[in-house]
């Protein structure tokens, strides 16, 4: 994955890959904020979106992305 990044950006600015540097930090979801909250516990999703404001589940709603069509 890290080669495949490196190339990637190599590619699309023209920087040397030599000149490019790649970290990955590993995290846990609750170390992490998205939306202006803080991510849920793995299996606790469903209550993370519940308790978000209303506004906010519905825009996250209209991005479409589903259990359904979600693919890594």
């Amino acid at each position: 994955m890290m080669t495949k990044i490196m190339q990637d950006i190599s590619l699309v600015t023209s920087v040397r890959q030599e000149n490019v540097w790649i970290y990955l930090c590993n995290l846990d979801p609750t170390d992490m904020i998205e939306y202006g909250h803080v991510l849920p516990a793995p299996g606790r999703e469903q209550a993370w979106f519940e308790s978000l404001p209303g506004s906010l589940r519905t825009y996250l709603a209209k991005l479409g992305t589903t259990k359904a069509n979600f693919r890594l």
